[in-house]
């Protein structure tokens, strides 16, 4: 009876281990950047460890509970409060602090140089008014204090875009996107809708990238032999481009820039494009 006995109890306190373990995975932490002051839920599991903030890339411990993280109220206030953007002095790099950091001293994350968090955002990290008339002319949304890193790099996502549209459109036409006399303003709206799916957008600028780098490649090899190996010519840059249907994406934006385009243009016009 004695060894039943002991037997029940261990398996009672295995299943009590079990429960409180299972309890213990499930609970988040939640905490702030002592930098730049980025909240983050990280399940306790974790708790000690160290590791990089991913926006300011300095380097904090994750603590063991909730006691010294912010409470609901608190964690609503840091989340709406105003964002100060500055640039750092010693490497010009891009900064940002919550307005409760004004006059405490935060390191950069590019030079690890600290400086005073400044009053108020900085006119030089602010966009140009030239960016931002663009911007709304392609049809852009952006935040009015939008700074000048962010700006370009919407910037540079549409026009990236719009180059792989106006490439998948030659691909299946066989014209120019300004041969086919498409409106301006509908390519852009296609565009930005397209830009709305963040990870097509992510597919489309990787696949860009990979093509520019590679076409660097190929052209940097035919110079090497022209004028060393007396080879043949090189071709202009954009021949070593390689074909838009190897992206993953080629056949689901052409989809949407024909169902798109289709009801601004006549009958006619795909019908003598594709006889259909």
């Amino acid at each position: 009876m004695a060894k039943q006995r002991n037997e029940k109890a261990k398996k009672l306190l295995k299943r009590r281990a079990r429960f409180s373990k299972k309890n213990m995975s499930n609970e988040i932490i939640k905490f702030n950047c002592s930098n730049c002051n980025q909240h983050f839920k990280i399940p306790i599991a974790h708790a000690s460890k160290r590791g990089k903030c991913p926006k300011c890339k300095t380097i904090i411990t994750i603590p063991k509970s909730n006691n010294n993280s912010f409470n609901s109220k608190q964690l609503a206030k840091v989340e709406n409060e105003e964002t100060i953007k500055f640039n750092c002095t010693q490497c010009k790099a891009d900064m940002s602090a919550p307005k409760s950091k004004v006059g405490t001293k935060i390191a950069c994350h590019n030079c690890n140089n600290k400086r005073k968090v400044p009053k108020t955002t900085s006119k030089s990290c602010l966009a140009t008014e030239r960016q931002k008339d663009f911007a709304r002319n392609v049809g852009i949304q952006f935040d009015a204090d939008i700074s000048r890193k962010e700006l370009t790099a919407k910037l540079n996502e549409f026009q990236e875009t719009k180059y792989f549209v106006m490439d998948v459109w030659k691909k299946i036409t066989g014209l120019k996107l300004r041969e086919s006399e498409i409106c301006e303003s509908i390519v852009n709206k296609t565009i930005n809708t397209l830009l709305s799916d963040k990870s097509l957008t992510k597919e489309i600028i990787a696949f860009r990238e990979k093509q520019y780098e590679d076409a660097c490649e190929q052209n940097n090899k035919a110079e090497l032999d022209y004028y060393e190996k007396n080879g043949p010519e090189p071709l202009s840059f954009r021949a070593y481009f390689c074909s838009v249907q190897e992206c993953k994406s080629f056949d689901q934006v052409a989809s949407f820039i024909l169902k798109e385009w289709s009801e601004y243009k006549p009958k006619s016009f795909f019908k003598k494009l594709f006889g259909k």
